[in-house]
């Protein structure tokens, strides 16, 4: 992860979200969950923040968008919650948490709070295709 890549993203979360009408943040992460680039919309509570950084922090570090880890959690209901106690943010699955992939490499992740669910989803799905990121993740068994 670059900062180069870290301000499209970004940029790409303001214009997807004034689309809307929502005002959101979005932080941008590498691939150990470490913040790179954070950005609050006026008028977004600090807590939308941490939601967003929580959301990136669990894509980058389970390499999957978190709405897929949603699924998995049906799966294993007691294992985030452990996972959640040993790195320095919660883990998180549900809308808003997308993997950054080009030619098959990872390259970091972000998250976008401030929306309904939906509406975090279609804006970082939104920013994922505006930038020409891959989508493709292998499901967990």
């Amino acid at each position: 992860m670059n900062i180069a890549i870290a301000e499209q993203v970004i940029g790409a979360c303001v214009k997807q979200s004034a689309r809307i009408g929502k005002p959101v943040a979005a932080v941008v992460v590498d691939l150990e969950g470490r913040v790179v680039m954070a950005r609050r919309a006026d008028g977004v509570r600090d807590l939308v923040l941490q939601l967003a950084t929580s959301k990136a922090y669990t894509a980058a570090i389970m390499e999957r968008p978190t709405l897929l880890l949603e699924q998995w959690t049906h799966l294993t209901p007691d294992a985030l919650a452990r996972l959640s106690s040993l790195g320095p943010y919660p883990i998180m699955t549900g809308p808003g948490g997308f993997v950054i992939k080009r030619d098959g490499r990872l390259l970091g992740a972000f998250g976008v709070s401030g929306a309904r669910g939906d509406e975090d989803q279609s804006i970082g799905d939104a920013v994922l295709d505006e930038l020409g990121f891959e989508t493709d993740f292998a499901a967990f068994d």
